[in-house]
């Protein structure tokens, strides 16, 4: 399997780390992430909370965000529909932790929602590969010229 942020990402970090929010019922993906890889590459931050995370969203820009799904006392979807409401941009860079996929609710909203995904169990480098993309990819994005 390639290293994260190497040559299968096909772009080159930033100096500075990358700003990741992690919203978890649960320490799990935050702990993957941290343990995963280059401390310099993603600055970690973690809200319990969905409301807190809905406020830090408002406040502060992250290069990623990861959301696991469900949580207790907030939808995906209603969190998801919130950020969009404010924030496009942000929502765009929002990637989902999905614990089980036989339920077609969810099945439906991670369809629906078009976001990248990936499902508990999940190998570290694997989530860290995928925050990475995400966060670059929305980057490149906004310097790249479009090729005619």
């Amino acid at each position: 399997m390639p290293e994260p942020g190497g040559s299968d990402v096909g772009l080159k970090t930033p100096g500075a780390p990358m700003r990741v929010l992690v919203v978890e019922g649960a320490e799990y993906a935050g702990g993957l992430l941290r343990e995963s890889g280059d401390p310099s590459m993603l600055h970690i931050e973690s809200a319990r909370d969905p409301r807190q995370a809905l406020r830090q969203l408002r406040n502060e820009f992250y290069h990623a965000v990861v959301v696991e799904l469900p949580h207790p006392s907030m939808s995906a979807e209603d969190l998801f529909r919130s950020v969009v409401a404010f924030d496009v941009e942000q929502a765009m860079r929002i990637v989902f932790l999905a614990n089980d996929l036989s339920d077609p609710g969810t099945r439906r909203f991670l369809t629906d929602a078009g976001q990248p995904f990936l499902t508990r169990p999940v190998d570290a480098n694997e989530l860290q590969d995928m925050v990475l993309r995400v966060a670059l990819g929305a980057r490149q994005d906004d310097f790249e010229l479009e090729e005619e």
